[in-house]
């Protein structure tokens, strides 16, 4: 049995680039958007999406919209992500994961709220012990995980710097993954369960 901390987006789900694509079709019209989305995209993103739009809004001299982008981006990436969750890949690899008694948490960059939505819509909110939102504080996810499991030995499976930063801060191991042709959500879930458990002891 092992603690298993999972990245969200582009770890058990395939929608970085569905992300991406979200703040392209919100700015869709506004002038100079484009641009302005370019240089505040440009890493390091300097804070959320809540941060990134009011940023867009005051660039394209809309301040008063910031709220209204950020309900749209809302919507846009919560209607799509779900629908990429509607193929039952991640319920059945969590499913199978805890049927062979892993303890299993999220911590994603995504706004608590907006992945607590998600998780429940798509039925892998009971899946989980636990799950953690927030940009930048995936060190303090992971810290909050550990003190509730009573532990200090969790394993962190993520495609971000975030991920690997985190656990390498408190001790843990990671099991770094990718969104491309070698994606866990690329295998059938018993084959992306068999290629993580294969990477859980430590001389893995």
């Amino acid at each position: 049995m092992a603690l298993l901390v999972f990245d969200f987006d582009g770890t058990l789900v395939d929608s970085n680039a569905l992300k991406r694509e979200a703040f392209r079709i919100v700015a869709d019209g506004l002038p100079d958007a484009s641009v302005h989305l370019d240089r505040l995209l440009k890493p390091p993103v300097k804070g959320d999406r809540a941060w990134l739009f009011a940023a867009l809004a005051e660039a394209i001299g809309r301040p008063e919209m910031a709220a209204t982008l950020l309900d749209r981006y809302e919507t846009v990436t919560r209607t799509g992500i779900v629908g990429r969750l509607e193929d039952g890949w991640a319920r059945s690899f969590l499913h199978l994961l805890g049927a062979r008694g892993h303890r299993l948490y999220v911590s994603s960059a995504t706004p608590p709220d907006a992945l607590s939505a998600i998780l429940v819509q798509s039925g892998l909110a009971p899946l989980l012990a636990g799950q953690f939102g927030g940009f930048g504080v995936k060190i303090a996810n992971l810290e909050r995980i550990l003190a509730a499991e009573g532990t200090r030995d969790a394993i962190v499976i993520g495609d971000g710097a975030d991920d690997a930063q985190s656990a390498a801060a408190l001790g843990c191991r990671h099991i770094p993954v990718d969104d491309s042709a070698n994606a866990l959500f690329r295998r059938s879930p018993a084959e992306a369960v068999a290629w993580l458990e294969s990477r859980l002891s430590p001389q893995a």
